[in-house]
């Protein structure tokens, strides 16, 4: 490496110049390929589609996906782990509901925020 580039703060002064390399030798290759190509010595992952995240290796290795039966709609692939927004707990990840299949227990609920009033 060029003395002109061994420091962040050098490469900052330089990025005009380099980022236009950078870009270049990048575009020579797909994620994918980059991502094999560093492997474990660079950290870096390719953006996925959802579809390929069902059969990614760590996905696979941390069982973070499973399938959940469906009354219409068969078996189909989800997480298997609540997901938490801060503080905030998500539910235990379950089937898909059916159209209107809590739609009593709702109005019930509802009906007896009404009466509280």
């Amino acid at each position: 490496m060029s003395d002109r580039y061994d420091s962040v703060r050098k490469r900052a002064i330089h990025c005009e110049e380099i980022l236009p390399k950078l870009h270049a030798a990048l575009a020579g290759r797909t994620a994918l390929e980059w991502e094999a190509c560093f492997g474990d010595e660079v950290p870096c992952a390719a953006a996925r589609s959802v579809e390929d995240m069902f059969d990614f290796p760590q996905v696979q290795a941390e069982g973070m996906v499973s399938d959940f039966a469906h009354p219409t709609l068969g078996s189909y692939k989800g997480l298997t782990r609540a997901i938490t927004f801060g503080r905030t707990p998500g539910p235990e990840p379950f089937a898909a509901p059916m159209l209107d299949q809590h739609g009593a227990a709702i109005k019930a609920a509802v009906d007896r925020l009404d009466v509280a009033d």
